[in-house]
């Protein structure tokens, strides 16, 4: 009983083998998905890699130590799916190589032109290679470059890029003639310079020097005589037609003083009437202007406002008058150089009292007012005119100017003769009612010139004529 049960035993187990060995056979394979990636990134999909990757038996190296360069299974299968990880982060499969970008990178320079320091800018990028599902960088670098960064000091120390300055020289000391008098010299200090630049942080001469007077002895001023320095302005006083022409309605005595440099620049002008006599029965008032330009006062429109005559300087200055009797200062003022100025307010009072009235002008740009330009000193800069403001029964005009005629051609009267005139010494004026031809026969000569020399601008004046005031009756005059 007992070995039948055994028997029975034995063929059940055997039986059980049997079936499972049948089964074993027959049923499909199991699917393993990391031996499907491994397929995909092997050459040999059964064995290994035929490369090396693996024994093409696919058991490993004969060694048991996989493949030589270390890509195989150690244990002798070739074909570990561990081995051929992708790069996942990166998207990246294994072996493949790429660029990083790692930044930028300065690298200093001294600059060539300035001084200082810039940089060099590169980008920079890393390579990486997948290796077994890390990425890793290979070592290799490179560099592009993006110019240079920074800026180089280009200034001449206190002095910028492209400033110009004016470096001192030595001093220098000349003798020059005195162009107001060819017979003297004026001793000159100049203060010499030279003009640099700053050119990319190089200070350099441009080549241009400039001298600038510092002191100098004086040369002698202009006037227009030299020995008293006194002139005369004459006036009749009724327009247009004068009634005695004794040309003593009015006088003042007019000196000009012209200061000019060893260079021939005008410094300064000094200018003084000084009134002498009043011999007409009207109200007047003695006017000057600096411009050329009679413009009127009160309101009023001066009826010789249509003729401009030479300034009296170019430019702008400084001009400052005063009025004196007898040495003692009873006023003074800044006037304007477009402005009418009143040298006397009354020229009756003028007279009388003596009065001086003294103009002074400075701060002139000499540079504008050469003497070389200016021909010397001239009577047509220095308009002054005999205002009238109430004529009354003494002419159809109740006001008006009466000018020189040796400045306006408009200054006669009907028959050709001056209204005013100027005459370049201290003259002696005629006696009350005494016609100026019985007291200087030779004025004649002289009227007729102004007047034709009007249209004729070139023609020139006798001895005779232009020194009539040489030729005096005595007893005709004061």
């Amino acid at each position: 009983m007992r070995s039948t049960v055994k028997r029975t035993a034995v063929l059940v187990v055997f039986g059980i083998f049997v079936v499972a060995l049948g089964f074993q056979n027959c049923s499909p394979a199991r699917f393993d998905p990391n031996m499907a990636n491994l397929s995909s990134l092997s050459n040999n999909a059964a064995g290994g890699n035929p490369n090396g990757n693996g024994n093409p038996n696919s058991n490993g190296n004969p060694n048991g130590n996989g493949n030589p360069n270390g890509n195989g299974n150690p244990n002798g299968n070739g074909n570990d799916p561990q081995l051929h990880k992708a790069c996942e982060l990166e998207k990246k499969n294994d072996g493949d190589v790429w660029m990083v970008s790692a930044g930028q990178e300065r690298e200093p320079v001294d600059c060539t032109v300035g001084t200082g320091k810039q940089f060099r800018v590169f980008d920079l990028q890393k390579e990486y290679q997948c290796r077994n599902g890390t990425a890793s960088l290979t070592g290799r670098v490179d560099r592009t470059p993006r110019g240079l960064e920074g800026s180089c000091n280009l200034d001449c120390d206190t002095h910028k890029n492209g400033e110009k300055w004016w470096v001192d020289l030595a001093t220098s000391i000349e003798t020059l003639t005195c162009p107001t008098a060819l017979n003297v010299t004026s001793t000159v200090k100049f203060k010499n310079e030279a003009e640099y630049t700053c050119t990319n942080a190089t200070a350099s001469a441009t080549g241009t020097l400039k001298k600038t007077k510092i002191e100098e002895t004086p040369c002698p001023p202009l006037t227009f005589n030299d020995e008293d320095k006194q002139a005369t302005l004459a006036y009749e006083d009724i327009y247009p037609d004068p009634l005695d022409n004794d040309y003593n309605d009015f006088v003042t005595n007019i000196k000009v003083v012209e200061t000019y440099s060893s260079l021939g620049e005008l410094s300064q002008i000094s200018l003084e009437y000084a009134a002498k006599k009043i011999g007409g029965g009207l109200p007047h008032k003695l006017v000057m202007v600096f411009d050329g330009i009679v413009r009127g006062r009160d309101g009023w429109v001066s009826n010789q406002n249509l003729f401009t005559s030479e300034p009296m300087f170019k430019g702008s200055a400084t001009i400052k008058y005063q009025l004196f009797s007898a040495g003692t200062l009873l006023s003074s003022k800044t006037v304007l150089k477009d402005k009418d100025l009143i040298v006397f307010d009354s020229t009756k009072t003028a007279a009388e009292k003596k009065y001086v009235a003294k103009i002074t002008i400075t701060g002139i740009d000499g540079k504008l007012n050469l003497l070389s330009e200016r021909k010397g000193l001239s009577v047509k800069r220095y308009r002054t005119l005999l205002y009238i403001p109430d004529s009354g029964r003494y002419s159809t005009m109740k006001r008006y100017d009466i000018d020189i005629s040796d400045i306006n051609p408009s200054a006669y009267d009907g028959s050709g003769r001056p209204l005013a005139f100027f005459v370049p010494v201290n003259w002696r004026y005629p006696k009350e009612a005494v016609d100026i031809k019985n007291a200087y026969p030779d004025f004649k000569a002289h009227a007729d010139y102004l007047r034709n020399s009007i249209t004729n601008p070139n023609l020139v004046e006798s001895d005779k004529a232009k020194n009539w005031f040489n030729n005096v009756i005595l007893k005709y005059v004061e």
